[in-house]
């Protein structure tokens, strides 16, 4: 075995294991709720702290994932890259479960509901877009779907991570409706996420997509 081999079997065995920790920790807050639901108790309405928890790590890792775009961008760190494709995924996850505890817990997958709880709030409309927009994202993250549509198409798609967090942002805002510091908090974060990554992107100063083959 030659040096380089040696050293390339260590790097490898060093991004398994820093995949398998970036994971168990994606999963963390589904098993931190899942305990408080099954020993600690979820409070007076425990639905509705499901959903907003939920919800709440959907925004969290949408923003990560953006600042961490943002680092990529001037990094070119392959840890940068593996934590970015992992908040995207998990977001994706925690939305998937925000909207699953609200059909399933909420409303009893009574779709007429539904329709009709939609029609009156708007929020609902907003979330469901950014659903809808991460999920192009998330699936066309996947190495299969990324070669087939190649890296122009590719591009195209992944600029919707911008409009995410905004979605994100206005149905947050749109639920507490008065006390709107945290949802401002988050504005200022993505703006700010959003202006760096432009100017980068202006100079030049991006990473083509590659498939991770470690």
């Amino acid at each position: 075995m030659t040096v380089s081999s040696e050293v390339s079997t260590g790097v490898r065995k060093k991004v398994k294991i820093f995949k398998a920790i970036v994971v168990c920790a994606g999963f963390l807050p589904t098993v931190w709720l899942l305990w408080r639901a099954t020993i600690a108790g979820l409070g007076a309405d425990p639905v509705t702290k499901v959903i907003h928890t939920t919800g709440d790590w959907t925004l969290r890792l949408v923003v990560l994932a953006l600042a961490l775009r943002a680092f990529k961008r001037v990094s070119n760190s392959m840890w940068a890259n593996i934590l970015h494709s992992a908040a995207g995924f998990f977001a994706f996850y925690h939305v998937s479960l925000h909207i699953l505890s609200y059909v399933a817990l909420d409303q009893f997958f009574d779709f007429n509901a539904i329709l009709e709880d939609i029609s009156q709030h708007r929020r609902i409309i907003v979330g469901l877009i950014g659903y809808v927009l991460l999920g192009a994202v998330a699936i066309t993250s996947l190495k299969v779907v990324m070669k087939k549509i190649g890296y122009q198409r590719w591009k195209k798609v992944h600029r919707l991570t911008y409009v995410v967090p905004i979605c994100g942002i206005i149905h947050y805002m749109w639920l507490v409706k008065k006390d709107i510091r945290i949802p401002l908090v988050y504005t200022v974060i993505v703006a700010f996420l959003i202006a760096f990554n432009r100017i980068q992107r202006s100079k030049g100063t991006y990473n083509h997509p590659t498939v991770n083959k470690i």
